[in-house]
């Protein structure tokens, strides 16, 4: 395949370029791996490149986590695109806004009970109860940790890490008065 079909097969939208997520030097090395590489699935690609991104900045505007948002909402792959406003929404400079926002998309809705715990905590408590202690008291059968388990587990601490204060904004949105 050619770099120009390679780039039709991944999909990368304008939307990805003006928010700095791929550039052009990024896309030829994508177009090399994927070459060279046997993953056929362009959704694979473009959430690689998603967490290069997120890995490249430890911080995020309230703008770019806006962008990126709705770069999740607005991805062909259903899957994939609720993965990318996830991880938007468990950055702890996501805005209110976006939080109060994802309470009613319809990717996100369901995620909306989720709790956010701080990280610390959940290490604490690992540390606390031992690894046994702590995959039996969580549901991991007989305090063992299985691959389904686990996979499991970890993604829903990863996506509840900062749910905290999610609930605290939803709570006030409901509470308060509408203008």
């Amino acid at each position: 395949m050619s770099d120009d079909e390679i780039q039709a097969h991944l999909r990368f939208t304008p939307r990805w370029f003006e928010l700095k997520v791929v550039d052009e030097e990024t896309l030829a090395l994508i177009c090399r791996n994927f070459r060279a590489g046997n993953d056929s699935q362009a959704e694979h690609w473009r959430y690689g490149a998603f967490m290069y991104f997120l890995d490249q900045h430890s911080v995020l505007t309230a703008e770019l986590c806006e962008g990126l948002f709705e770069l999740g909402g607005d991805d062909p792959d259903f899957a994939m695109g609720t993965s990318i406003m996830l991880q938007v929404l468990a950055r702890r400079e996501c805005p209110d806004e976006i939080l109060i926002r994802s309470m009613t998309h319809p990717r996100t809705l369901k995620y909306s009970h989720w709790p956010r715990t701080d990280p610390a905590q959940i290490r604490q408590a690992k540390v606390s109860l031992g690894a046994e202690g702590y995959y039996a008291k969580y549901g991991f059968k007989e305090g063992r940790r299985r691959k389904d388990q686990t996979v499991y587990k970890e993604m829903r601490e990863l996506y509840g890490i900062h749910f905290t204060r999610f609930r605290a904004v939803r709570d006030s949105v409901i509470e308060s008065p509408r203008a």
